[in-house]
This record gives structure tokens, sequence and C-alpha cells, in this order.
């Protein structure tokens, strides 16, 4: 077999071809080239993620953060209010079929500055085995918003689109 290439079969039956950057003679490491490359390829990526992306190592990950380049000094800010007239505000659902749906609240002004003033992922809902309705969702919302209007907003929001035709319920 070349190096840098190996095949398997999975235990369902798939043969499974695996084809390493060191398979290409200008990115082997163990040429001049190959280390040029190598040393380019690498610039800007941590480590971790390189090991996960090509070396092929699908545990370089684990135990990472999610966004590795989050710092709180810089994107949590203390609250403020929201005036209408200066920033918009939308909800967004992430809507799952055996998990809560996830809820997210971005205000955003004609800067283009950005900010999450909510989100909501009911996680009480995994650990008591609750299955949701549209309804139980509906009043969460209906509660945040009101949060929301009371303590950020200069005025109560008005507009709420809820599509029930695309809602489901847990089973």
């Amino acid at each position: 077999m070349t190096p840098g290439i190996s095949t398997r079969t999975t235990s369902i039956g798939f043969n499974v071809m695996r084809i390493h950057y060191s398979a290409d003679p200008d990115k082997n490491p163990a040429t001049e080239s190959g280390r040029r490359w190598l040393k380019q390829a690498k610039t800007g990526m941590s480590d971790a993620r390189w090991r996960k992306e090509f070396e092929i190592d699908y545990g370089a990950l684990s135990g990472q953060r999610v966004f590795p380049e989050f710092e709180p000094s810089v994107h949590v800010v203390h609250l403020f209010q929201l005036p209408p007239d200066e920033w918009t505000l939308y909800m967004a659902c992430d809507p799952h079929p055996r998990t809560p749906h996830a809820f997210l609240w971005l205000a955003i002004n004609r800067e283009g500055e950005m900010v999450v003033p909510f989100s909501w992922w009911p996680e009480y809902m995994v650990q008591n085995n609750f299955h949701a309705t549209v309804k139980d969702y509906i009043e969460g919302v209906r509660e945040i918003e009101e949060y929301l209007a009371k303590s950020l907003l200069a005025e109560k929001i008005h507009i709420r689109v809820m599509d029930s035709e695309r809602s489901m319920r847990f089973s």
C-alpha cells in the first residue's frame, strides 16, 4: 500500500479509504518541500484542530472549547437598554425532534453591532424527561419576552410570529 493511504472495512461492511496528506510527495514531511508545506499549512491553526483535520485524529478536540476564541472581557457586556429606534430585535428557534428546542434573541443596531440579550435551552426538560408542546414553548417565550420588555427594551415587543405548522411534539 502507498504510504499515507489506508483501507478498512467497517463493522457493517462499508469499505473506507483514508488518504493522509503525506501520500502527496510534495506534502510528505519526510521531504524538504513537505516540511515547508507543513510549516505553512499549520499557520494560524491550533494543534488540536490540526490533529483532527489533518492527522485524522477523531478525538483530538475532546475536552476542547467549542469557541476557543471566546473571551469574557470582550464578549460579555453589562446589561443596557435596547431602545427600539436604535436596535432591531430578532428571535430564532432551533427546533429538534428529540431534545428541547433552543431559542436565541439577537439585537442589531445600525452600525451592525450585535448583542444576544437572552438565550433559552430548557435543560430541565431533559433532566425531567418532559415532552414539550407548542403551547409550552409559547408560554416560555412569552415569559422571556415580558422580562426583556421590562428590563432591556424601551417598549413592548409588538410582533411575534410562531409557525405552528412546522412545530413538532416530542415523542
